[in-house]
């Protein structure tokens, strides 16, 4: 998964680097919402978890959790392509709207 969002993910996304565990930790820029990124992601058979959800106060809007422990790396590989493609989407209308 590390390796597929270093070659796909678009400029401005950061992640954790996890030595172990189950999950990565992603951050996107400030102005997209993984809420609202969600209802894209599964339109395309993608899941993640948003980051909201995670904070008891109004934060983590642009956060979200990745998970690698369950599937093999030829289906995060191409998961990690369909989420960076609809957020390629998302950032391009939201910079024609700027």
């Amino acid at each position: 998964m590390l390796k597929s969002l270093e070659e796909y993910f678009p400029e401005g996304s950061s992640w954790s680097k996890p030595k172990g565990g189950f999950f990565i930790w992603l951050k996107l820029p400030d102005f997209l919402n993984t809420k609202e990124i969600l209802a894209d992601a599964i339109r395309n058979k993608v899941a993640f978890v948003p980051g909201s959800g995670f904070y008891a106060k109004n934060e983590g809007y642009n956060e979200a959790r990745l998970a690698f422990c369950s599937e093999k790396p030829e289906r995060i590989e191409k998961g990690i392509k369909i989420l960076s493609g609809i957020l390629k989407d998302k950032i391009k209308l939201y910079k024609s709207f700027k």
